[in-house]
């Protein structure tokens, strides 16, 4: 599977991803979404949050598309975890962002989407206090 690794001058997610290779076609593709959205010119800060996570996700479940109740329990362990409901949704928009680009490249079907009736985690609004300004 080494092989499938595309050469690129960030090579960031190639040391995130590649112990996570050895046996695992979803594996491969993510490396093949990671080229892809290099290529779209995401910021460096997105391309390595999106191997952080899918790197997490990979180590949770990588021998085959996962199911929506599969999805779940990973998003369930990350909160039980201790993250946060905003870094939770990072990894839910994350992991929606990478199957729609399955999707697209006719790697999954419909019938397989992984999000199917999983909602986004809840972020609770933050009050924000503002000071008056003086004068």
């Amino acid at each position: 599977m080494h092989d499938l690794l595309p050469s690129s001058q960030n090579r960031d997610y190639r040391n995130i991803l590649a112990p996570l290779l050895t046996n695992s076609r979803l594996g491969a593709y993510a490396v093949f979404y990671l080229e892809a959205i290099q290529q779209e010119s995401k910021s460096p800060k997105t391309h390595r949050i999106y191997s952080q996570v899918i790197r997490d996700f990979l180590r949770f479940d990588s021998d085959h598309i996962p199911t929506p109740m599969e999805v779940r329990t990973y998003l369930l362990g990350i909160a039980q975890r201790g993250c946060t409901p905003a870094t939770v949704h990072v990894h839910y928009r994350t992991l929606k962002t990478w199957f729609k680009w399955l999707e697209g490249e006719k790697i999954i079907k419909n019938k397989q989407y992984p999000l199917a009736n999983v909602k986004p985690p809840k972020i609770p609004e933050k009050i924000v206090y503002r000071l008056p300004r003086k004068r």
